[in-house]
């Protein structure tokens, strides 16, 4: 393909990248608030102006693009260092497996992070390269110069592009769907809240529902939803305060309970209090420990510590809530035995 040809192909596509991915943000600002407290620094993650701030730099680059020189270059440079700081942050949260989410098209990307999308911003940063050094001026003057049958190749390759774009972003949504299933009809009581029946501790059972979309900030300062933290194995999820005596008692033992699972299940501790003075008495926690335990007991109908419920890997509640000391280790025993029967039947097909 001619330069003329390629530069309009490469330029055209991250004009309308560039373009959609604003727009979206600016839509939607809170999903993109939330993938920006995904990947951010922790000193950032509360920035509230940042989707804003991500739309305009990318306004920014797509009109550049189309003007002639020297702004397009100073575009084409930025698209550069944009995309490729991105697929760096991509690549990491990828790397740790921990349910972040992009954000980068605000509602429209709100699936945990995976190497497709680490793959998707590398080639947008790969065609960032070739624009930078195939174009000559702006892409409007690209195309009222070269109005040759390759330019219209060009255009047309832009648009199959965008396309696979398109369809890749929709392919990973579609799949974070069918991982997480939409909640099903519920029943309203008389005051319009969810009704579930009640198990014997007065506690809303709710085997079967999703679990709530909460979020808890982990030990690291990562702020995550619930949903996101299911991944490919059983979640555990433990309420307990270091302030009563028989919490102490099941914090003490987690971290032995998360060897004894292994992969097959991931213990997540969920408290309110301060992270520093739990990590003092149970330094050992820290992998498996999250604050937010005011917002996910009461999504839950959870009236006190501790307390235990699994989530399968299809996001949904497996069990009802283990509510008290003896109840949390009987789950416990019977997750680690379900999840040594479920190894037994892997190792014998």
């Amino acid at each position: 393909m001619p330069s003329a040809a390629l530069h309009v192909a490469t330029a055209s596509t991250l004009v309308g990248v560039l373009a959609v991915a604003a727009f979206a943000k600016v839509r939607d600002p809170d999903a993109a608030r939330v993938g920006w407290r995904s990947l951010a620094p922790a000193s950032w993650r509360e920035w509230w102006a940042a989707p804003y701030v991500l739309a305009g730099a990318e306004v920014a680059l797509a009109v550049g693009l189309l003007l002639p020189d020297p702004a397009a270059t100073v575009a084409a440079s930025g698209a550069v260092l944009l995309l490729t700081a991105f697929a760096v942050v991509l690549a990491r949260a990828a790397r740790r497996a921990d349910g972040a989410s992009c954000g980068c098209f605000g509602a429209w990307s709100t699936e945990p992070v995976t190497g497709l999308a680490v793959v998707r911003t590398a080639g947008l940063a790969a065609l960032a390269v070739v624009a930078l050094v195939v174009g000559e001026g702006g892409l409007v003057r690209a195309v009222a110069r070269e109005a040759t049958p390759d330019v219209v190749l060009g255009l047309l390759g832009a648009a199959l592009l965008g396309l696979v774009l398109v369809l890749t972003t929709a392919l990973a949504a579609a799949r974070a769907r069918v991982a997480t299933p939409p909640a099903g009809p519920v029943v309203p009581d008389e005051d319009g809240a969810a009704a579930y029946p009640v198990d014997v501790n007065g506690i809303p059972d709710r085997t079967g529902a999703p679990v709530p979309d909460v979020e808890v900030v982990l030990a690291g300062g990562q702020v995550r939803s619930l949903r996101h933290l299911v991944g490919e194995r059983g979640l555990l999820l433990v309420l307990a305060s270091p302030t009563c005596g028989t919490c102490r008692e099941v914090l003490a033992e987690l971290p032995a309970w998360q060897d004894a699972l292994g992969r097959g299940a991931r213990i997540l501790v969920v408290t309110s209090a301060d992270r520093d003075a739990i990590l003092r008495d149970f330094p050992e926690l820290e992998p498996i420990l999250a604050l937010g335990a005011g917002g996910t007991a009461a999504a839950l109908g959870v009236p006190g510590t501790p307390a235990a419920v699994l989530v399968g890997v299809d996001g949904r509640i497996a069990t009802r809530v283990a509510a008290g000391v003896d109840e949390v280790f009987g789950l416990l025993a019977g997750t680690v035995t379900a999840v040594e029967d479920a190894g037994r039947r892997a190792e014998g097909l």
